[in-house]
């Protein structure tokens, strides 16, 4: 069986389930309260056409966040951070997503003052695909472990310092990208491995968490295999288990972000931390870039020239499809 996403009885079935960790994602109504749900829409999971963040908490508890899914859970409310950390608490570690928006500039602040309240700071982690959602928490809890989500494990990511982990889509994992980050002193997790073949290929590189729709799945393949390290840790997301949708990057604009983040530090993209498809694929989509002299390539990095202030959007356009 399984629950809708983001509800109390979706985190009892991962703490019944046994998962090491649940994934959970916060947001803010209107007036200030820390809500658990995916979507800045309410639409898919209330049917109400609204965002989180124009309605108050009142609105928001007169929605229905169960009958979508099934009869059975008709009447299931969406929680409060509060609530979920109370029912957690000793049972379950957990991985708050904060999803930062213009709308709610406290979201980040609210969030670590509610866990520090509920005692739940050693018991968590945060992550963001916003790497200034992550230095606001270093800031405001330097004892919490953050965890910087990306879609494109590539560039010089692992040296940020407000990272103390990486959670990066599965299929660019490579095992240079695990080494080199292992090499910081940091870890790597991985999003969302379903299938057998490939969780046993990433611990097999050393990956040092899965976060994974199918955590029964992954238990048994720790347990078959006597020689993976069974301190990996699983992650139960949503969608199964748990049922949620598959994490996606909800912005367009942040492979943007990540493509030129990588191009503009000193030391550029370093193509070693591709696979040889994507890395045939970047330097492709650079090549003419590369003969004008917008881009240069040198010790297997490519960086934006130093006399080239300005890359146009058609140019991160192409880059950013790797």
């Amino acid at each position: 069986t399984a629950a809708p996403e983001n509800t109390l009885p979706a985190f009892q079935l991962a703490i019944d389930h046994h998962s090491d960790r649940a994934e959970l994602d916060v947001q803010m109504t209107k007036d200030g309260v820390v809500m658990v749900t995916h979507d800045t829409s309410l639409r898919r999971c209330t049917g109400r056409n609204a965002n989180i963040y124009d309605l108050t908490f009142a609105q928001v508890r007169e929605l229905d966040a169960g009958r979508w899914f099934s009869a059975r859970y008709a009447g299931t409310q969406i929680p409060t951070l509060e609530e979920v950390l109370d029912l957690c608490k000793g049972k379950i570690q957990l991985n708050i997503e904060i999803k930062p928006n213009a709308a709610t500039p406290e979201l980040e602040a609210e969030t670590i003052r509610i866990i520090r309240e509920k005692g739940f700071a050693q018991d968590c982690t945060i992550t963001s695909q916003s790497y200034e959602t992550l230095c606001k928490v270093k800031e405001l809890a330097p004892e919490i472990r953050t965890g910087y989500i990306l879609a494109l494990g590539v560039g010089s990511y692992y040296d940020l310092p407000a990272a103390d982990f990486f959670s990066v889509q599965s299929t660019f994992i490579t095992s240079g990208m695990v080494q080199q980050i292992h090499k910081r002193s940091k870890t790597i997790s991985a999003w969302t491995v379903n299938r057998e073949e490939d969780a046993s290929e990433l611990l097999s590189i050393g990956v040092d968490d899965l976060i994974t729709d199918k955590p029964d799945m992954i238990q048994q393949l720790l347990s078959e295999d006597a020689d993976l390290d069974n301190k990996k840790y699983i992650e139960a997301t949503n969608n199964d288990v748990i049922l949620a949708e598959q994490e996606t990057i909800d912005d367009d604009t942040h492979y943007n972000d990540l493509i030129t983040t990588a191009l503009r530090t000193s030391e550029g993209l370093d193509l070693d931390m591709l696979d040889e498809k994507q890395k045939h694929f970047m330097l492709e989509c650079a090549k003419d870039y590369l003969q004008t002299g917008s881009l240069e390539l040198s010790d297997n990095h490519i960086r934006i020239a130093p006399d080239s202030v300005f890359i146009s959007d058609m140019v991160m356009s192409d880059l950013m499809k790797v």
